[in-house]
């Protein structure tokens, strides 16, 4: 990458660049990991909590086995829309890093500047 003779200066931006969209990525990948784990242990806890509820109720003769299925899929009902929510809130974590690079690319002034009093070019 020769960018007038500047190869070492760009290999080194570049380097930069690309470590810093490395922690930045790390960084992305830890949250969304956090975010995974509670939500699905939200989820188990939440569905284990009201399974054995509807189950006491069975038990005691206050649920019958339709009212028993029919809980449970009430309870799936709710989450899975969850579920969908978590997934899309990883992407569109993932779509605010990539927009946040693309305007840093499109901030890069590509014109590149005159001089005010050139000097003349001597052949």
């Amino acid at each position: 990458m020769k960018y007038f003779n500047a190869e070492e200066h760009e290999e080194h931006r570049f380097g930069k660049a690309l470590k810093f969209y490395q922690s930045k990525n790390i960084n992305l990948a830890m949250s969304l990991a956090g975010l995974k784990i509670s939500k699905d242990s939200v989820i188990a806890i939440s569905l284990w909590a009201s399974l054995s509820l509807a189950y006491l109720w069975f038990e005691n003769g206050k649920l019958s086995v339709g009212g028993f299925v029919m809980f449970s899929s009430y309870n799936m009902q709710i989450y899975v829309p969850l579920d969908n929510m978590g997934n899309l809130w990883r992407i569109v974590r993932q779509k605010m890093v990539d927009v946040e690079q693309l305007l840093n690319i499109l901030e890069l002034n590509e014109v590149i500047p005159e001089v005010e009093y050139p000097k003349p070019l001597v052949i």
